[in-house]
């Protein structure tokens, strides 16, 4: 794994690949229960390229056979564990390109939301413009009024 540049410990390993079993091998028996509703799950072709077509071990291994079936064991787990990380590195690749467009979706959803503080305190700020013209038009009225009062008390007096 860390040749092709994954850095996890044979823990993280086993347990990803006994969750990856787990999960196949419970959809293959819902899937082959007839009269059920088939199940899908977007690794299940690879799992069962991996496992789907593996012999089951009758236990009856003896002389020149058993080198044989060893020999040929060996190339088959060979190409197990190739098939393993090139699952496992499609895999990786796949949750990378999901993070990936989850975090242009947050982003995006980070660049709405600022465009709509921005537009509310735009908004907010002509409202506040507009109360305060109103406000300077209405005392200058009152001061209008007020004067024009002033005036005509002073010429009642004279």
């Amino acid at each position: 794994m860390e040749d092709h540049g994954y850095y996890r410990s044979y823990v993280q390993c086993r347990d990803k690949l006994k969750k990856l079993k787990s999960d196949y091998k419970a959809i293959k028996d819902q899937n082959g229960r007839s009269g059920s509703n088939c199940k899908s799950w977007k690794w299940y072709d690879q799992m069962d390229t991996i496992y789907g077509h593996r012999p089951a071990n009758n236990g009856r291994e003896s002389g020149i056979d058993s080198a044989m079936d060893k020999r040929k064991r060996s190339l088959s787990q060979q190409e197990h564990s190739a098939q393993v990380t090139d699952c496992l590195r499609d895999m990786h690749a796949d949750d990378i390109a999901q993070q990936d467009g989850t975090r242009a979706q947050r982003d995006n959803h980070l660049q709405l939301l600022l465009n709509d503080a921005r537009e509310a305190r735009e908004q907010e700020a002509a409202l506040r413009r507009e109360e305060a013209a109103q406000t300077a038009e209405f005392h200058r009225s009152f001061l209008g009024v007020f004067g024009q009062l002033v005036e005509a008390m002073r010429d009642r007096r004279v």
